[in-house]
């Protein structure tokens, strides 16, 4: 079952989340895995950004898989976010684990972005 969470931010702002993954109710075993977050105006519209496990892909999966179960922190960086309308936005968003050959949506949601009254870092 995908959890359905709904994400805020301010457009050219860092943001930080801490996720921990599940399914069927149980933390999945995050060693090996490929977290992917995606973002986008609507559900059929082009990802605008995308965070991934990656080496400096924006999502570090914690080390200790045996006490921090599924944990993972993304983090939307400046650019992610600032490249768009200065505007109240709705995007939507998905989070997936790849893992084992085996894909899983662990959440998805709205993520409203706030205006901002500057340009980005100096």
């Amino acid at each position: 079952m995908t959890a359905t969470i709904d994400l805020t931010c301010n457009r050219g702002d860092t943001a930080i989340w801490t996720i921990t993954a599940s399914e069927g109710g149980f933390a999945l075993d995050l060693t090996g895995a490929r977290v992917i977050m995606c973002a986008r105006r609507n559900w059929a519209s082009p990802i605008l950004f995308e965070r991934t496990s990656d080496a400096n892909g924006g999502i570090v999966i914690d080390p200790d898989q045996v006490a921090n179960r599924g944990k993972a922190t993304v983090t939307l960086k400046v650019n992610d976010t600032l490249q768009l309308e200065n505007d109240t936005l709705e995007l939507v968003y998905t989070m997936h684990v790849v893992i084992s050959g085996n894909s899983f949506t662990i959440a998805e949601g709205k993520l409203t972005m706030s205006p901002v009254a500057w340009d980005g870092v100096t």
